[in-house]
């Protein structure tokens, strides 16, 4: 099993103009090391269709690398996202968009079935329900620099 697994706001925000630097150099890290250990990048269906929903032909591609494996939403993970819903119907309080929270119930349905070690978002309020499912999740800004992205020449 693959034990990193990105949403969608982790890809847009590599290819996006608004990111700032070290935010993609951390994202580019994290791509570093996931190929230095031979690790595939998990990437759930749902994020993959909110990416491409926007991304350029040359973004898609490095989705569609051996970097990554997309990571259906099977039976497995519907009845981990069905679990997860009925928890919340219960006791948010919060009102939230109903797709919004299916669709991240989605993605962290598909990160435990596949037992993933570490989730990597931008979403605040996955990070929350990632953590309440005992799953350890991180923002980007959480993530190192690696050291050869801090060197900078002195001229």
């Amino acid at each position: 099993m693959e034990s990193l697994l990105i949403d969608a706001n982790v890809l847009i925000s590599l290819f996006s103009k608004k990111t700032e630097e070290r935010d993609r150099f951390r994202i580019q890290g994290l791509f570093q090391d996931a190929a230095k250990n031979k690790e595939k990048i998990l990437l759930p269906a749902p994020a993959l269709a909110e990416f491409a929903a926007h991304a350029s032909g040359e973004e898609m591609a490095l989705v569609g690398s051996d970097a990554f494996r997309i990571a259906p939403f099977d039976a497995k993970a519907a009845y981990e996202c069905a679990v997860f819903l009925q928890k919340w119907a219960k006791t948010t309080k919060q009102p939230r968009q109903k797709v919004r929270a299916k669709f991240d119930f989605q993605i962290l349905a598909i990160a435990k079935t596949n037992a993933v070690a570490l989730l990597v978002t931008d979403d605040r309020q996955l990070l929350r329900q990632a953590k309440a499912e005992g799953i350890m999740a991180k923002l980007v800004s959480e993530l190192p620099i690696p050291d050869h992205f801090r060197q900078r020449p002195l001229l």
